[in-house]
């Protein structure tokens, strides 16, 4: 596409072809519109922004452009020339000095347009798939009906004697023009809508069926009613009612009394479950305190273990290893001697080699002093922890 000349030298033709000049973007008739007016567009305010466009489109100043949904947008191909301008301004000054009269669209172009927005809703173009498309053919388009000029008439002269309206007489509007318009049509609630009614229409069917049944009981040949007789019948159907009506209060007497006793058996399963619970809860608390008083014996229990371990470590450590207080190792085999060795050593090593030679056990026993005897009648015992008596 060619890009839109936006330049100071382009001159504005229209409202719209002022907006487009200063876009440089592509716009809808809802985007120019609103630019226009300053506030979000009524169908009003549409509707000559649309003119306005078809105006440009026929100079061949812009191009339309579908987007998603078939929306157009329309870009500015190029600027106009002055005598361009001249021309427009000109027709728009004629148009504006001699004003057309009011004029509306028929009823047929009036059906046409109330088809085309529940096909084609505000218009869903897709000429650039297949064109031409079924939304700009259609004879409702609002762009269609403003080219063809038998699709609309003079708009008739109000009736004086009519009551105003609330949503169009202006007398009687206070607030802005959208707020007069009605929303869209939900295809969803008109659904729930026409459902609900045709389920209240078939109740009230069966209702009269239901009325005509007992009637038929009742009625006897129509050419021997007379006035006394439709009362009568009148009162027997009545009495019908009211013996239908008793019967069914019977049935919700006895259906409230079984619900109570329902209710009975209820509360007392309540109260039950109640008692269960306090006494669970007792218990429970029963529990706990056995539970602490356990936890209690425990500790006391590791407190004495661990003083007890504590104590032997120490017996440990403070006990001496038999060959720090040896000063000396006998060696003792089986039909021998004993031998005296000084070194831990030599006295394993001649355990086994007494083993080798045939001896059948040789021990090696630990000589530790217990004391010593001197002269003069003394003695003096000896400690293995170094200790003297």
């Amino acid at each position: 596409m060619n890009a839109p000349e936006n330049t100071p030298a382009a001159y504005p033709i229209n409202l719209a072809h002022e907006v487009l000049l200063k876009s440089d973007i592509a716009l809808c008739v809802e985007d120019v519109a609103r630019a226009i007016v300053g506030k979000k567009p009524t169908k009003a305010d549409i509707k000559p922004v649309a003119k306005l466009l078809k105006e440009l489109a026929d100079l061949g100043l812009i191009e339309m452009e579908p987007r998603a949904g078939g929306v157009p947008f329309y870009r500015l191909i190029t600027a106009p020339t002055p005598e361009v301008c001249d021309s427009v301004q000109a027709k728009v000054s004629e148009q504006t000095e001699a004003p057309k009269p009011e004029r509306v669209l028929t009823p047929e172009a009036e059906a046409e347009r109330a088809q085309f927005e529940a096909e084609h809703g505000g218009g869903n173009c897709s000429c650039h798939i297949s064109p031409p498309c079924a939304s700009c053919s259609h004879p409702g388009n609002p762009i269609n009906q403003e080219e063809d000029e038998t699709a609309w008439m003079a708009a008739p002269a109000e009736d004086q004697g009519k009551p105003l309206n609330f949503g169009t007489s202006p007398e009687l509007q206070f607030l802005a023009p959208e707020d007069y318009e009605m929303p869209p049509a939900d295809p969803t609630l008109l659904a729930m809508a026409n459902r609900t009614l045709s389920e209240q229409l078939d109740e009230y069917r069966g209702q009269l069926a239901h009325i005509a049944t007992i009637a038929a009981d009742y009625l006897p040949d129509p050419s021997d009613i007379t006035t006394a007789r439709a009362v009568e019948i009148m009162d027997m159907l009545i009495e019908a009612q009211k013996a239908q009506i008793e019967s069914l209060s019977a049935g919700l007497q006895a259906k409230d009394a079984e619900l109570l006793a329902q209710a009975k058996v209820v509360v007392d399963l309540r109260d039950r479950l109640d008692a269960l619970t306090r006494r669970s809860l007792e218990d429970i608390d029963l529990l706990t305190g056995k539970n602490h008083k356990l936890h209690d014996e425990i500790e006391h229990l590791r407190s004495e273990l661990a003083s007890e371990r504590q104590a032997r470590q120490q017996d440990q450590a403070d006990a001496v290893d038999v060959k720090d207080a040896a000063v000396g190792y006998l060696v003792r085999v089986t039909k021998r001697k004993p031998r005296y060795v000084t070194r831990p050593e030599r006295a394993r090593d001649a355990a086994l080699a007494a083993v080798r030679a045939g001896a059948g056990r040789a021990e090696v026993l630990a000589v530790v002093p217990v004391g010593v005897a001197r002269r003069g009648a003394e003695w003096r015992g000896s400690n293995p922890m170094g200790k003297g008596d």
